[in-house]
């Protein structure tokens, strides 16, 4: 090859190189929130629906209902019926990323305790 063919292909391959230097990146990045979005997909927590005993009554996925309150309008579809609920001291709480609570309720169930 002659100088200036070299020197051609060299400055061709600088404007690829530069083209494409953040692409891996870029890829990366990508690769990194559809990995984070699969596992808030796994994620094993629920909205549980909770008695005034403290007593697991209802459970719902988090992909049912996004927070407490559309939780407790999914158990209680009717106004009423929310602020009657409340009024007996039914509440919404939280279980953790791993369904801890949800899991013990559900050897509960399993062994007739619930």
């Amino acid at each position: 090859m002659n100088a200036d063919t070299q020197r051609a292909l060299a400055e061709h391959k600088a404007r690829v190189d530069a083209k494409y230097s953040q692409a891996g990146a870029r890829t990366l990045n990508k690769l990194e929130k559809i990995a984070a979005d699969d596992a808030e997909l796994r994620r094993n927590d629920r909205w549980l629906l909770v008695n005034a005993d403290g007593q697991i009554v209802g459970v719902l996925s988090r992909h049912v209902a996004k927070s407490a309150t559309e939780a407790f309008e999914e158990f209680y579809p009717k106004k009423k019926g929310r602020m009657a609920a409340a009024a007996e001291g039914y509440r919404i709480e939280e279980d953790d990323k791993d369904g801890t609570r949800f899991n013990a309720y559900c050897e509960d169930v399993k062994a007739g305790r619930a």
